[in-house]
C-alpha cells in the first residue's frame, strides 16, 4: 500500500519502505 499526502507544498509518501517526505527538509527512509 502507498499513501500520498500533499500539504503546504510538502509531499509525504508512506509505503512498505517507510516514510518519505519530499519538498521539505526532512527525508526519512
Amino acid at each position: 500500500d502507498c499513501v500520498i499526502i500533499k500539504a503546504g507544498g510538502v509531499e509525504v509518501i508512506i509505503d512498505s519502505n517507510g516514510l518519505v517526505v519530499k519538498g521539505g527538509e526532512l527525508k526519512a527512509e
